[in-house]
């Protein structure tokens, strides 16, 4: 049965790489995933703010009081 993650193909990748590089690859996942930690403890903990402001920047945006962003 196929691996339903799809990791036969990086397994095989990492396993031809030096363990310097595997030591790095497995620093920047482990980093990666303290970092979406991070952030969805954070918006979860201010959920009731951040809804707070949407709904002021949507109001804003109904009355005609925003600015088009130029990029």
């Amino acid at each position: 049965m196929d691996d339903p993650l799809r990791l036969d193909k990086p397994q095989s990748l990492v396993n031809c790489v030096t363990a310097d590089a595997k030591h790095a690859l497995a620093a920047a996942i482990l980093q990666e995933v303290a970092s979406e930690e991070h952030w969805t403890t954070a918006f979860a903990r201010h959920s009731d703010a951040l809804a707070a402001l949407a709904d002021e920047a949507l109001r804003e945006l109904h009355a005609g009081e925003t600015q088009p962003l130029d990029p």
